[in-house]
């Protein structure tokens, strides 16, 4: 079971995945993270609390970072505990590294 929500900061749109990751989700998750692209010029992608992660969580993180570059939004990634998780998927799957960042949602700044 997962929960998504949307918040703002002083600096950016946050949206923070809770629970897991998964094949059941990302499709929810991806027209969340479009309509923000279309509605922010910053925003975190918050992993923190998310307990499992599988391929499909994967690749919905790297199609986020490449919309975003295409819309011009500002994107960081903040994978709190999923952060070497990421980074061991990544590069089984032969993908080039994650820009995660270790600031939490509330430090970020343009």
């Amino acid at each position: 079971m997962s929960t998504l929500s949307i918040h703002q900061t002083k600096h950016e749109s946050v949206l923070r995945v809770q629970g897991d990751l998964n094949f059941a989700v990302v499709q929810g998750l991806h027209l969340q993270l479009l309509k923000l692209f279309n509605d922010s010029r910053y925003i975190c992608l918050d992993l923190s609390e998310v307990g499992s992660l599988d391929l499909a969580g994967l690749q919905l993180v790297y199609a986020a970072l490449a919309s975003a570059t295409n819309m011009q939004v500002r994107f960081r990634i903040h994978a709190g505990a999923q952060g070497e998780r990421l980074k061991r998927l990544s590069a089984f799957s032969g993908l080039p590294s994650l820009p995660l960042d270790a600031l939490p949602p509330e430090a970020g700044s343009p």
